[in-house]
């Protein structure tokens, strides 16, 4: 990936391995590659599948070529990540956890991330302070945003707010229908406002995280304007606040509809998810608003590799966890709300969880 030369051919093939070697020579701005690495590596990565040898150091791209030199970089930012951030960690693990116990973390300034990385800082905060190393994961997130599909298509999100209003006695078209709580730079914001547009519901979104973020989700706000024009005179407006959710909601976020966050609370021990809870159900309006949590809810037994893995590495990494229905359940209730709805999707492989003031 750092020579790109899944890049390379997925935009041309057959290549031979003087010419990946001479684009790779281009891409880092040095002469210091060998065309004898290119072919050493080749043989490894064809082997696996991730390239096909059509004759003795000639190449071409195949399905795995193409996903991992995609443009967005989505499925190489995820390998980076897990690499680069993950695998030295869950190796000096073992040693770890054989030396203080056979327990994951609770705190996530204190685990095997910190001993590893001789710190106190969380990996979040650690990951901050270096800029290739979030802007990485910052790519990775947002193409696995696009990777599933959407939340409020296979939820029926234009009915259900049809119903909430109709319930409500309200037919207010500038009340706010969602809060995306920890949104990012609006990637989920800006897809909800096309759908509602389409969907013929008006409202206003928002779109809440750290400011340096919510800068970010600006400059991509107004570049989807220029992209389409449309957009700035929708009837479902965005507005994008600075905020730290293990704060009181913002004024201009009290009693929204719905109250979004995806995978926020698997980042969080319990003590975490219980401060970010309490906050959001002190904004809530009784009888109206909604808690939306979108995660991957464990089943009781048969979970997948994918997520059966990511709870092994959020608990190493973060002193967090997936999580079951009965501990969102738990958790929500802990918070003073009840769970209202279980909307599931099997092949996105995550599920909503509705919530309301109990």
């Amino acid at each position: 990936m750092d020579l790109n030369i899944f890049k390379s051919l997925a935009q041309q093939s057959p290549q031979i391995a003087e010419e990946l070697a001479e684009q790779a020579r281009t891409h880092l701005k040095t002469s210091n590659v060998e065309t004898s690495f290119v072919i050493r590596i080749m043989r490894l990565l064809t082997l696996y599948g991730y390239a096909t040898e059509t004759a003795p150091a000639t190449y071409v791209a195949n399905q795995h070529t193409m996903a991992l030199g995609s443009p967005d970089g989505g499925v190489a930012s995820w390998l980076i990540h897990n690499f680069d951030q993950s695998m030295g960690i869950m190796h000096k693990s073992v040693p770890y956890f054989a030396e203080h116990g056979y327990a994951f973390p609770t705190n996530d300034r204190v685990g095997p991330a910190q001993d590893y990385n001789k710190t106190d800082k969380t990996s979040y905060e650690l990951w901050e302070d270096q800029p290739k190393v979030i802007a990485n994961f910052q790519n990775f997130l947002r193409a696995m945003m696009h990777a599933v599909s959407p939340w409020f298509v296979w939820m029926n999100a234009a009915e259900r707010i049809k119903q909430c209003r109709q319930e409500a006695k309200t037919e207010e078209t500038s009340d706010v229908l969602l809060v995306d709580v920890g949104g990012g730079s609006g990637t989920n914001v800006r897809a909800f406002r096309d759908y509602l547009q389409n969907a013929g519901i008006k409202g206003r979104l928002i779109d809440e995280d750290l400011e340096h973020v919510i800068k970010e989700a600006r400059v991509a706000e107004d570049a989807a304007v220029k992209e389409e024009p449309g957009s700035a005179s929708s009837t479902v407006q965005i507005e994008y606040v600075p905020h730290d959710f293990l704060t009181p909601q913002p004024a201009v976020a009290q009693g929204a509809l719905f109250y979004y966050v995806r995978y926020i609370l698997h980042n969080c021990a319990d003590d975490r998810s219980a401060a970010l809870l309490a906050r959001i159900a002190a904004a809530m309006n009784p009888g109206y608003s909604r808690l939306l949590i979108n995660e991957r809810v464990l089943r009781s037994m048969g979970n997948g590799l994918q997520a059966s893995g990511l709870d092994l590495i959020m608990g190493i990494m973060h002193a967090a966890r997936e999580r079951t229905f009965e501990e969102y359940e738990e958790l929500v209730t802990n918070a003073g709300m009840k769970v209202v709805a279980w909307h599931k999707c099997s092949d996105a492989g995550e599920d909503v969880v509705e919530c309301m003031l109990a």
